[in-house]
């Protein structure tokens, strides 16, 4: 924790040994946030969220525009010195990100990743989960004349909670500005 602390005070930013850099935000256990389009959205649309989770945790946010797979996470982890992270998605992520033995919480709202193309046509493999996991889903994503596809849902199993919010839409969680756009 106090390296985590140490890096976000004196260092926002940090060179990976891939080459890719990450910033740490905030105070407190590392988590690394995952935003849209498989971790391509800036998190910049994100800020009112990341304003409220940064009060109690470090949000490690990769800088370029390139998708975050699991081999990020491990080079993550290592660079910022810590053993494991938590985990922080919205929409479509590598859902071999799941299977790091980095990960020691997840949090997906809305989560899709792609699916397997097979004889009986579009699959999720399952993927086993060895922590608590909480996916959060948009009531009206689902509930609506286009819904989010059944294919499209990862199939998580493990300790995992699936909650839903029948409020809510896919892109609520973005800034108002963009989410009303």
């Amino acid at each position: 924790k106090f390296i985590v602390t140490f890096f976000a005070f004196f260092s926002p930013s940090l060179k990976l040994k891939s080459g890719r850099k990450i910033s740490l935000i905030g105070n407190g256990p590392p988590v690394i946030f995952s935003p849209g389009l498989f971790g391509i959205m800036p998190r910049q649309i994100y800020s009112n969220v990341l304003d409220e989770l940064k009060k109690n945790l470090t949000i490690v946010s990769f800088d370029d525009y390139s998708p975050i797979l699991a081999k990020d996470i491990n080079d993550a982890v290592y660079s910022i010195m810590v053993d494991s992270v938590g985990f922080i998605s919205h929409s479509s992520f590598d859902i071999n990100i799941l299977k790091s033995e980095k990960i020691n919480h997840a949090v997906m709202y809305d989560p899709i990743t792609n699916p397997d193309l097979g004889l009986g046509g579009f699959t999720q493999k399952p993927v086993k989960t060895t922590y608590p996991s909480l996916v959060i889903r948009a009531g009206k994503a689902y509930d609506t004349n286009v819904p989010i596809p059944e294919y499209l849902k990862p199939n998580i199993h493990g300790d995992n909670k699936d909650i839903s919010y029948d409020d809510m839409g896919h892109i609520d969680i973005l800034d108002d500005y963009w989410a009303d756009l």
